[in-house]
């Protein structure tokens, strides 16, 4: 019987198997390297990513701080405006003024020349009643011109002098003043004859109260 002769070296075979194990080895270290930078890249975009969701938050929180910051100034200033509106709710003093002199004017008349006019204030104590009624503000049309008393309540005194071409003329104005829906409590003062020019006239005072305040059951 013939034997197979092996005439491959040892050593040609045993480099061979070499060669396969350091390809192996290169292949798998290749393989480890693009893992590591697949991973790298993914890590670097996942980093990217947190980074700008941080700097959005970042802009949304200081947005926030602005916002509130502006919301705590117009509650501070609100805060004051209502602070000045309730000084000048009671420093309002509830009284048509311009419509009063007008009035006043109008009962005058012409045979009525008015020298002088002083107004005063005063604290306002109403009679004290059982069914304690409101108070609302009189002498204008306007429901809007109604309002409740201030803490202070005040009413005004009228101090009318002048002089009227006679008596009678005093008495009318007097008249008048009673009827008015914006007077109350005439008091009369002084009335005496003087001449003006020669001519005997009249000179008066009287007194009388705005009646900025009305009760009403």
């Amino acid at each position: 019987m013939m034997k197979d002769i092996d005439f491959i070296p040892d050593w040609y075979r045993t480099g061979r198997q070499r060669k396969v194990s350091y390809r192996r080895q290169y292949t798998m270290i290749l393989c480890l390297f693009g893992i590591l930078a697949a991973w790298s890249f993914i890590s670097g975009l996942s980093v990217s990513r947190g980074r700008a969701e941080v700097s959005r938050r970042e802009q949304t929180f200081q947005a926030d701080e602005s916002i509130n910051a502006r919301f705590e100034g117009l509650k501070k200033e609100l805060t004051a405006l209502m602070d000045v509106k309730k000084i000048v709710d009671r420093v309002d003093p509830r009284a048509d003024f311009a419509a009063s002199l007008a009035e006043l004017s109008h009962v005058a008349g012409q045979r009525i020349i008015l020298r002088s006019l002083e107004v005063e204030s005063e604290k306002y104590i109403p009679d004290k009643q059982k069914d304690q009624p409101t108070m609302i503000t009189l002498g204008s049309g306007n429901s809007e011109s109604k309002s409740v008393l201030p803490e202070m309540d005040l009413r005004y005194r009228f101090k009318l002098t002048g002089i009227a071409a006679d008596a009678a003329d005093v008495a009318a104005l007097i008249s008048a003043l009673e009827k008015s829906p914006f007077f109350c409590q005439i008091l009369p003062g002084f009335s005496k004859t003087i001449q003006v020019k020669e001519y005997p006239v009249t000179e008066f005072e009287v007194s009388c109260y705005l009646k900025n305040y009305s009760l009403m059951k």
